[in-house]
Parts: C-alpha cells; sequence; structure tokens
C-alpha cells in the first residue's frame, strides 16, 4: 500500500470512529485523495469480502454468531482497516 493510499485509509478511519460515514467504501470517496489511490483501495475491499457487498454481509455468512449491532458493526469496521493499515 502506497503511503498515498494508507492516508486515505486512515482518513477513513477518522470518519467512521467519529460517526460521519458508517461504510468504508461510502467514506473512501469524502476524503482528499487521488481517484486511482481510492479505486484501488475500493477493488482491494471488494476483493477481500468476495461475492458480499458488504462487511456486514460478509460477517452474516462467515462469522453468524457475532453481534451484528450497529455499535459492533462500526468496532469491526475500525478494527479491519487497522489490519488493512498493520
Amino acid at each position: 500500500m502506497t503511503p498515498a493510499q494508507r492516508k486515505i485509509l486512515t482518513d477513513v478511519r477518522r470518519r467512521i470512529q467519529d460517526g460521519t460515514d458508517d461504510f468504508i467504501c461510502h467514506a473512501l470517496f469524502h476524503v482528499p485523495g487521488k481517484n486511482h489511490d481510492r479505486f484501488y483501495l475500493k477493488c482491494y475491499i471488494s476483493r477481500k469480502l468476495g461475492h458480499h457487498c458488504s462487511l456486514g454481509s460478509w460477517i452474516k455468512e462467515n462469522r453468524p454468531n457475532l453481534s451484528r449491532d450497529p455499535e459492533m458493526m462500526k468496532e469491526y469496521r475500525l478494527l479491519w482497516i487497522d489490519w488493512m493499515l498493520a
């Protein structure tokens, strides 16, 4: 991941954490950065989700015992961003 893409994800994380956005892919297009970096990240996320359109859908199928409460989903998204940034 390039420094520019890391910066975008860091900004996305901030928007998810402060409640400005609920979904990572939506937030990608509301932070500063070049479109090709945002599209790269969106494609990367889509590949990780496979046939699922959202992290919630992926969790429902792959980890059905996890809570899908909105606050927990926010935590899962933040953890996933942290994993991508690691």
